[in-house]
Parts: C-alpha cells; structure tokens; sequence
C-alpha cells in the first residue's frame, strides 16, 4: 500500500474527485483532504492510498503536473509526519537570537568590530578612543559625540531695575 501526497489542488475538490480521477492508474482505497482545524476550510492538499506499488508510482508520474480542475497538481510519494526537511537555526525556539527581549540588540552581541583608534596608535589608545570602543562593544551606540573644548559656564542675566509705586527703583533678585 503506498500513500500519495497530491498538492495544489481547487479548494473545492471533493474526495470522491480525487479517487476518480486517481482510479485511471489502479485501485484506490482512500482519499482524505486536509482542512484548517481552526477555519474548517480546505488546505488545498489531500493524499491518496493505492494498493499496487506499481501502480501508485505510474499515477505520480504521470499525474505529477498534469492538469485538475484547471490547476497543475504537485503529486508524489507521502513522507510519514515529521520526516520533512529541517527547519532553518532561526526556526528553532531554542536557538539563541541576535536581538534580546523587546528587540533589543543583546548586550554580549557586538553588531560591528571596534572602531581603530583616532591616534593610529593601536597600542596607545587616547580616551576619547577607549570611551568610542567601549560604546561600539556595547551594540546600543553607533556614535559618541565629545566637545572639542570645555564650554565655559553660561553667566546669570543680570537683574533688571523696576519701578515700583512711590516714584523709586528696586533690583529683584531671582534665585
């Protein structure tokens, strides 16, 4: 007994479709389409059971592209649950991810190499260099920007004299 995966199939296939059609190669003894548990609709693939070996590998064959119901099926062996290809690393829930929780770059991933120090010196590394690689390792910064020169603080505004009632002037101080 040899099971027929059949694929792309009309969504309104009925069983009784697929045995007739599959009937022209041998004896088959059972059809069964696939539907979405959650939908009840169609999944738009089935399988077939055949008795014969022989003729089960003639229908994949031949109906391997053929024309059904106007669309060409995807016909060949059934492969038991499970037996498909690997899914890619990334599929895997296990597998550790470049990005932490939240989509956040991971702190022990460093998404670029260092930056060459700015002296040229790889040895002799300035600060500003030192606080630049330290930034690049981390994966949360891609630039540090630092004054070329300490700003001098900012000196207050000074008081403005106001006139108030009797004719003279009193500084307010604002602190």
């Amino acid at each position: 007994m040899t099971n027929i995966y059949v694929g792309n199939l009309p969504y309104a296939t009925l069983e009784s479709e697929l045995i007739e059609h599959f009937s022209q190669w041998g004896r088959v003894t059972k059809a069964t389409l696939v539907f979405d548990r959650e939908t009840g609709r169609p999944r738009g693939f089935g399988f077939v059971e055949m008795d014969e070996d022989t003729e089960a590998q003639q229908a994949i064959t031949q109906a391997h592209g053929a024309a059904f119901n106007g669309r060409p099926l995807t016909v060949n062996q059934a492969r038991p649950r499970g037996a498909g290809t690997t899914p890619p690393a990334h599929h895997n829930s296990r597998a550790p991810h470049p990005y932490g929780s939240f989509g956040n770059p991971s702190p022990h991933r460093t998404n670029h190499p260092p930056s060459p120090p700015a002296s040229g010196n790889p040895a002799d590394p300035s600060e500003a260099d030192l606080q630049r690689q330290e930034a690049a390792g981390s994966g949360y910064h891609n630039r540090i920007e630092m004054p070329a020169e300490p700003q001098p603080p900012t000196p207050p505004a000074a008081p403005t004299p106001q006139r108030v009632a009797g004719g003279g002037y009193v500084n307010h101080l604002y602190s």
